[in-house]
């Protein structure tokens, strides 16, 4: 880990592994995601078998041997970024996420982007041109950002650092 490495490079890391996820040995790449998992993501999800069978349950096993991926824009906020992403399966089934990523102030990793959660988002088929998402936290603005064509996020709550974050489609 190092903090030269932006939160997008972090998540293409972790995406890159999953994709051979088993290379060079059974659950490689899952054993490096969870390298990649912040400190306090790595005390709820881990030991690492057990996030080995968390990623392995029907929400997340999308991403193990992905055939490609797409990556929306990045969404910067203080400290923390979201970075939306869709995976197409050797199937041709489409599963999408959003990544959430802290900069860490720990000193092992102090400075590191590291992965706080990441959430499984509702794909729309029907809706792929609509390129528009709302974010609103209580007490801020709400930010436009314009993520890949073919992700749609219908009503969506994550945890976000001291409060509730909204994310929601917009129709034209």
């Amino acid at each position: 880990m190092t903090p030269s490495l932006a939160p997008d490079e972090v998540v293409r890391i972790q995406l890159g592994a999953l994709a051979r996820n088993d290379s060079p040995r059974l659950d490689a790449g899952i054993e490096i995601t969870f390298r990649f998992a912040s400190p306090d993501n790595r005390k709820k999800t881990g030991p690492l078998p057990r996030f080995i069978e968390l990623v392995k349950n029907p929400v997340y096993a999308p991403m193990i041997n992905h055939m490609a991926v797409e990556y929306g824009g990045a969404l910067e906020k203080g400290d923390h970024v979201l970075v939306p992403v869709m995976l197409t399966g050797s199937d041709d089934s489409k599963a999408a996420y959003i990544f959430v990523l802290g900069q860490q102030n720990v000193d092992a990793c102090k400075g590191c982007w590291m992965t706080e959660s990441v959430f499984r988002v509702r794909v729309d088929e029907a809706e792929r041109k609509s390129r528009t998402i709302r974010i609103a936290r209580p007490s801020v603005r709400v930010i436009k950002v314009d993520p890949p064509a073919c992700l749609r996020i219908n009503t969506y709550r994550a945890l976000y650092p001291g409060s509730a974050i909204a994310v929601r489609h917009v129709r034209h």
